[in-house]
């Protein structure tokens, strides 16, 4: 799977993941990365994103990883970096 594919994976994960209510979400385009099995996506609020203000960032949230194999996708966890 090339790499557009897997952040299209991401961008549709992350929509499927949160709820009316929540605050409005997005991939951080400028900090995605791959390594040579899985895009990385980190994500954070609009308001955050657009502004860059640390005191409009939510802390807390993993990053969406997609198998580039498989496609599969889903929020990464700390055991993966212990």
């Amino acid at each position: 799977m090339d790499e557009s594919t897997a952040l299209a994976m991401a961008e549709q994960f992350l929509r499927e993941n949160y709820s009316e209510g929540d605050p409005e979400m997005a991939i951080d385009y400028q900090n995605v990365r791959c390594d040579e099995s899985h895009l990385i996506a980190p994500y954070n609020s609009v308001e955050y994103l657009e502004s860059r203000d640390e005191m409009k960032r939510l802390l807390g949230l993993w990053p969406i990883k997609v198998s580039l194999a498989t496609g599969e996708a889903r929020f990464s966890g700390l055991e993966e970096y212990l």
